[in-house]
């Protein structure tokens, strides 16, 4: 818009001037524009960082910017296809900002938009190209662009030219499949998050001659999460089985929050027995183990229903074939040694796992030994001998991953657990299951 004078007449009271109601209008018209293009959120709060115009020359030819442009107005003026690399330094903070203005008279040109030795730009991570790069296309439509530091995570990220949104949010995951604990921070800009839980599977218990319950597993959708807000990722691990430790659990939650308080949790299964809940939206209970002289491990549980129950294993020739998942992984099979659970994958529901063969049945494996259950939703089948393993111990892990139970096998110990937090664009969070 442009600027709107206010009519004055003449001379005093000639009645040529704009009246009081056209004179007030073209006042706010002429603030409302500023305030707009000082970024102003709501029409009415201007940013604290506010626009400074950079005193470079308009840019025509490829241009490294540096600190002294970051929160700044840069304008540009493409003649032909040009080069802008965007700064990087420990003095850029995160929301610090940078807006580029054509002023050109061509706008069909392009102007491609780097960053300084990184892999990541306005949230996307792009392969193929080193450094990656944004093409700002300026039309007569499109005559300017702003980026934000979001930090070194994630690096520049596109926004609209007022600063008050986001053109293209971040769409990432963050994935842990290594026992322990974790602290995560939400990229800048995302407000909710999905997030799946699958916990330790069991492993087989000498005592009580019990195969290890599947993991349970648990998921959320639009969880609401804040920027500079840490929450605890806890990754469960397997059962062990020489020492009778119990799978542990998988959860999310806010830092310094009770445990009582967990968003999301899959739980761990007992060795020798029990599969794990679940907390969440949706999921499923991890199925228990076989019971007998040779049992098989339980199935880790799916996204809308249960793990496979282990095949029970009566001696070292007649057992009972594993139970199908539903949702999930299968149970392992019962029978000579005996199979693992199979376990579950983190990408969303896909098809059930089948319990594993009993000794009785023709269909064994190529080393003569009972198969494990099959994974579920593209997890991995749970194993009945492992040429890797030795009777000392060592490596001794059966269930499928991630969450199966372990069986009376070479391989006895349950699958560890593992967390996957996902964000999308625009809040369409890409939901479980």
């Amino acid at each position: 818009m442009a600027y709107q004078g206010i009519g004055t007449g003449t001379s005093p009271n000639d009645n040529t001037g704009d009246s009081l109601l056209t004179g007030a209008v073209k006042i706010n018209s002429n603030f409302e524009e500023i305030y707009n293009a000082l970024g102003a959120v709501d029409g009415n709060i201007i940013p604290t960082r506010r626009f400074i115009l950079s005193d470079n020359n308009p840019i025509t030819s490829n241009y490294f910017a540096t600190s002294e442009d970051v929160n700044k107005i840069l304008l540009v003026e493409p003649f032909d296809y040009i080069n802008l690399v965007l700064p990087l330094g420990s003095s850029i903070e995160v929301g610090d900002w940078i807006k580029l203005v054509n002023i050109g008279s061509i706008f069909s040109s392009q102007l491609s938009v780097y960053p300084q030795a990184s892999d990541k730009i306005c949230g996307f991570i792009f392969s193929g190209a080193t450094p990656a790069s944004f093409i700002a296309d300026f039309s007569v439509d499109v005559q300017e662009y702003s980026f934000v530091w979001t930090g070194e995570s994630y690096g520049w990220r596109l926004m609209d030219g007022s600063l008050s949104g986001f053109i293209s949010p971040t769409k990432g995951e963050a994935v842990f499949t290594s026992p322990g604990t974790y602290t995560w921070t939400p990229p800048f800009g995302t407000t909710e998050v999905s997030v799946i839980c699958i916990g330790g599977g069991g492993a087989y218990d000498f005592s009580s001659g019990r195969g290890g319950g599947g993991g349970g597993l648990g998921w959320r959708n639009t969880i609401n999460v804040e920027f500079g807000t840490e929450y605890t990722v806890e990754v469960g691990s397997g059962g062990i089985s020489d020492l009778t430790i119990n799978g542990t659990d998988s959860y999310f939650i806010r830092s310094g929050d009770l445990l009582s308080q967990v968003i999301v949790k899959g739980s761990g299964a007992t060795s020798g027995g029990i599969g794990g809940d679940y907390v969440g939206e949706g999921g499923g209970n991890g199925g228990n183990g076989g019971t007998g002289l040779w049992p098989g491990g339980g199935g880790a549980g799916g996204y809308s229903g249960n793990g496979g129950n282990g095949g029970d294993g009566i001696d070292r020739t007649t057992g009972t074939i594993g139970f199908d998942g539903t949702g999930g992984a299968g149970g392992g099979g019962g029978g000579w040694w005996a199979g693992c659970g199979g376990g579950v994958g983190l990408y969303g529901e896909g098809e059930s796992g089948i319990g594993g063969d009993g000794s009785t049945s023709t269909s064994k494996n190529s080393d003569g030994f009972v198969n494990g259950g099959s994974g579920g939703s593209g997890g991995q089948a749970g194993s009945s001998y492992n040429n890797d393993i030795n009777l000392l111990g060592q490596s001794r892990i059966g269930g499928g991953i991630y969450g199966g139970g372990g069986g009376r096998s070479f391989a006895p110990n349950g699958a560890n657990g593992a967390v996957r937090i996902v964000w999308g664009a625009d809040e369409i969070i890409r939901p479980f299951p």
